[in-house]
């Protein structure tokens, strides 16, 4: 369960992106497992971080990264406001 105020109504969609980050993980590190020579920043890059036109990983990490410092920063922007309000600011824009 995700307790964070800000994130409400997206749990599903957050549990959604971890299962995907979680399940291109455990599948690129049984890869790399079974055959060591593929260890490289090359095939990293290649088949993780950024594949291109990718049947198998059709949101490369980099982009699910993104997504999570998004998340991060609409936290911290969720209780900045909150604190701004609760002090009486104007927060309106």
């Amino acid at each position: 369960m995700v307790a964070v105020r800000a994130f409400k109504g997206y749990e599903s969609k957050i549990v959604d992106l971890i299962d995907y980050t979680c399940e291109v993980s455990k599948t690129y590190l049984r890869a790399c497992l079974a055959d060591e020579s593929i260890m490289t920043h090359e095939n990293l890059r290649k088949h993780y971080l950024d594949p291109v036109n990718s049947a198998e990983i059709p949101i490369p990490i980099n982009d699910v990264m993104v997504a999570t410092f998004t998340l991060t920063f609409l936290d911290i922007a969720h209780r900045m406001l909150g604190w701004l309000r609760a002090q009486n600011f104007d927060c309106r824009l």
